[in-house]
């Protein structure tokens, strides 16, 4: 009978263990929610056709004005530099998926005065919480 109870009370804290897991875990997570934050492009660290952004609270080493994308469930804001200019449009933007991995991204928004929207479109290397490391198309 001791026996017996021993393994009810191990299969119940197994039972509750499990239920416990945490749903953070990185591989269990859907890499789009990274996204949904504002992006700030980290030029100097660009390399070969990597472009690299970082999260608004990264400490850049300068304070000029960046190209940035915000980007919340239904759209994007972009900002573009022209002339020592910034301005911000918003716009749109589509995913491609593998899984739980963003694969591929494509933002369009159209500058005033235009006829034909920019179409922006990118490969993800790297899109984790903290760094979006993109290559153009």
């Amino acid at each position: 009978m001791n026996y017996l109870k021993s393994i009810l009370l191990f299969t119940a804290l197994v039972t509750l263990l499990g239920s416990c897991r945490d749903t953070s875990d990185p591989q269990d997570r859907d890499e789009l929610s990274y996204l949904h934050q504002t992006w700030k492009h980290s030029d100097e660290e660009d390399t070969e056709g990597r472009l690299i952004y970082r999260n608004a609270d990264y400490k850049f080493p300068t304070t000029k004005d960046r190209q940035t994308f915000t980007f919340s469930e239904n759209d994007v804001q972009v900002s573009v530099i022209k002339n020592n200019k910034l301005t911000q449009y918003k716009g749109s933007y589509t995913v491609v998926m593998n899984g739980n991995s963003v694969k591929e991204l494509t933002i369009n928004y159209t500058e005033a005065g235009q006829r034909i929207p920019t179409v922006l479109r990118y490969e993800v290397l790297i899109l984790a919480k903290d760094a979006l490391i993109l290559k153009a198309l």
